[in-house]
């Protein structure tokens, strides 16, 4: 069995270095251009189903994966991008201006502290933990479409690592990461982060 997880292309608010968290811009020029790519380089090599979020960014990425595949989309609301708060659609220098000490705290700790109003990396494992469970369980090449942190969490839970393990990993816009179910049922991480299917593009934003 094969697990494959994209993140999503590029975002306007990527572009301009915003944190998204659960807000719902769409993909931009590049972004799109690089949900094709991913779906040229997922071709004849899954046969899916696609699961996405239900974020825009997500699901303009999945659509044309599926297409090419000829799979089913499943929209799955749990895979969302984990809740910033009220940091949603600033930058990160107005969130650090906004409160110096939670901001210090949160980059200090970003599993033991939370933004104003979002989600902690417990609270996003636990949205993710059935997300998982059917996908070790069900379809043998589930391709699923989701975000930075979500994805890094979908990566550390198959694995069975702790919480504080998403900062192991880096996912850029665009990238595929994959693992694979060996006999004893453990999961083996095959590619993190594979961005040879994409044309060059610009340094990464830090959040998603």
């Amino acid at each position: 069995m094969q697990l494959t997880i994209v993140r999503h292309g590029q975002s306007v608010w990527n572009d301009q270095r915003l944190i998204q968290g659960q807000q719902d811009p769409p993909l931009n020029e590049a972004g799109r251009r690089q949900a094709q790519q991913v779906a040229a380089a997922l071709a004849g090599d899954t046969n899916g189903p696609v699961y996405t979020s239900d974020l825009l960014r997500a699901r303009q990425t999945a659509q044309p994966i599926a297409e090419r595949l000829g799979v089913p989309l499943v929209v799955r609301p749990d895979l969302r991008e984990i809740g910033m708060g009220a940091w949603e659609g600033l930058t990160e220098d107005q969130a650090r201006e906004g409160d110096p000490a939670l901001h210090a705290a949160w980059k200090r700790d970003s599993i033991a502290n939370r933004p104003p109003g979002g989600e902690s990396y417990h609270d996003l494992f636990e949205r993710l933990r059935a997300a998982l469970k059917e996908f070790s369980a069900g379809d043998p090449a589930p391709v699923v479409v989701t975000h930075y942190s979500a994805g890094r969490a979908l990566i550390a839970m198959a694995l069975g690592a702790p919480l504080e393990a998403v900062r192991w990993f880096r996912l850029d816009n665009g990238s595929l990461s994959r693992l694979c179910r060996t006999s004893t049922g453990s999961w083996q991480l095959v590619a993190l982060n594979d961005l040879s299917h994409l044309t060059p593009g610009g340094a990464p934003p830090p959040y998603d």
